[in-house]
């Protein structure tokens, strides 16, 4: 089936998966995160991304694999910035006087709903409120993974009402050989063509 259940947040909230086929890729998206969950390669016999079979491993250790994550990625020194001559104050990471990922409020940790889907494609959404995770302005995210032949493709776009930072990316390990160093053979990555833009 296209869409089918991937099992509950802890707090819930319901996780779907989206099957994605091309006659060379097999790509399995997920609402949590936007997450890039499972790429098969016609011929190659491994999973080409690192991801969990539950939601749990994504809300553990695994909370970043195959992410969208924002809507600033990478780190924030001080936990604070000035944007539109304002002061803002977002949270601590646990690491250090710094903002990670956006923090517990990131896409990452949002569940995104289905726009549109087809065969080999899905069109996600995502509305973030003003002051969320400390950052200004009601913003709302579109993204859409499709596949043709044996490359994926993410767009991304986003608009908001005031100000604010957009710097997302996908987050995924890949995995282009099962026994790296040991004389596995080695295969192309799919393509991965990324793009975002933010509109006033």
């Amino acid at each position: 089936m296209p869409i089918a259940s991937f099992g509950q947040t802890a707090d819930g909230r319901e996780v779907q998966k989206i099957s994605l086929h091309s006659e060379q890729l097999t790509v399995t998206i997920l609402t949590l995160g936007a997450v890039i969950n499972d790429v098969r390669l016609t011929g190659v016999a491994w999973p080409l991304t690192l991801g969990s079979p539950d939601v749990a491993g994504y809300e553990g250790k695994l909370s970043s694999f195959g992410s969208f994550m924002g809507p600033v990625i990478n780190r924030i020194k001080g936990c604070t910035a000035e944007i539109d001559g304002q002061r803002y104050t977002f949270e601590k990471h646990h690491s250090g006087n710094l903002t990670q990922h956006s923090g517990s409020t990131g896409m990452h940790r949002q569940i995104w709903s289905i726009a549109e889907h087809g065969p080999d494609y899905v069109v996600l959404t995502l509305s973030l409120s003003d002051g969320l995770g400390g950052f200004p302005g009601n913003r709302d995210i579109t993204l859409r993974y499709d596949i043709e032949g044996a490359r994926l493709r993410m767009t991304a776009t986003a608009s908001s009402d005031a100000p604010t930072p957009f710097n997302p990316a996908n987050h995924s390990y890949w995995s282009l050989d099962p026994t790296p160093g040991y004389g596995g053979k080695s295969f192309r990555l799919p393509p991965i063509t990324t793009a975002s833009r933010m509109l006033s």
